[in-house]
This record gives structure tokens, C-alpha cells and sequence, in this order.
């Protein structure tokens, strides 16, 4: 698989019930639609591994970072690290350009970091949290989230597409 085909999830895992909810909903997008992407996160480790080499190894493989968004999540020193991995690659021109799909969960100050330069889920950076308070279905929130997310992998697979063309047509 391509490093386009990983989905690395970063989260806490305070945000756990967010991250088993996003996983559920997620899980006939990749299945049926977008079978060639697979979604990773830390829940897979077992006893006895060591946590941040396995992390670090996966980082190495994502084209896509989702990010679950929290107060806990920003002050994490290593969700930091995740993220300012994924936002070093993020960057134009990078040869290993990813794509970042952040999240907000729960509210926080994410307009005082570098995700306030990207486009958020829920729309218009809405914690899923609030949306549920103020009576918004869950279900509803985490459909429009994978709507997002599959027009988000559309792109990365025209991208790659659109790459393989370009080394093909290279002398």
C-alpha cells in the first residue's frame, strides 16, 4: 500500500468514545468505497510493544492525518508531535506532501494553533460535543463528517493518479 493509502487517526485517548465512534461510521466508507485506504490508530498495540516506535512507524507511512480535536488534544506533548509531523509535510512542495483532516470533539482553542488555516469538520469547526448538546443527531454529525472525508479521499486518489501519469509521461 501507498503511503496515500494509510489514514493515520490521531487522537488522546481522553477522546476515546470519539475515536470508537469515528472508526464505526467510517468503517463502510473504507470498506465499500474506498477499500484501498486503511485506517490506522494506537488501540491496535499490544502489550509489551513499545508505544512511540510504533507510532513513529506509522507516521512514516500516512498520506492522511485525521486529527480528533480537544483541549486535551492541544495539550498533548505527543498529539504536538503527531501534528506538527503531519504539518511539516503538509507543506507545498513537499515530496511527501499529506492531508490533514482535523476534527473538532470537544471545545478548544484551536483557532490559536496552525489548524485555524485549515477547512474543519464539523462545518465551520463546530465541536461534535456542542452540536450534540444543542440536539443535533449523532448520527447526522458523523455522516456529513464521512461525506467530507470521502470527498478527501476522492482527491488523494486523483492525486495519485495524476502523479502516475506525470512519471509515466517522463522521459
Amino acid at each position: 500500500m501507498t503511503k496515500s493509502g494509510k489514514i493515520f487517526i490521531s487522537y488522546t485517548h481522553v477522546d476515546k468514545e470519539y475515536l470508537q465512534d469515528l472508526k464505526k461510521y467510517i468503517q463502510p466508507l473504507l470498506r465499500f468505497q474506498h477499500s484501498e485506504f486503511e485506517a490506522w490508530d494506537d488501540t491496535t498495540l499490544i502489550t509489551g510493544q513499545k508505544l512511540f516506535d510504533k507510532i513513529n512507524t506509522q507516521l512514516d507511512k500516512f498520506g492522511l492525518m485525521i486529527c480528533l480535536i480537544s483541549p486535551d488534544y492541544l495539550a498533548s506533548t505527543s498529539c504536538l508531535d503527531e501534528l506538527h509531523i503531519a504539518l511539516e509535510r503538509n507543506k507545498e512542495g513537499n515530496i511527501d506532501q499529506i492531508n490533514i483532516f482535523p476534527i473538532i470533539v470537544r471545545e478548544c482553542s484551536w483557532q490559536f494553533t496552525p489548524l485555524k488555516e485549515f477547512l474543519l469538520q464539523p462545518e465551520d469547526g463546530t465541536p461534535i460535543a456542542t452540536l450534540i448538546q444543542k440536539g443535533e443527531s449523532k448520527d447526522k454529525i458523523y455522516n456529513e463528517i464521512v461525506i467530507e472525508l470521502n470527498k478527501t479521499l476522492n482527491q488523494i486518489k486523483q492525486q495519485a493518479v495524476t502523479e502516475e501519469d506525470s512519471k509515466k509521461k517522463a522521459p
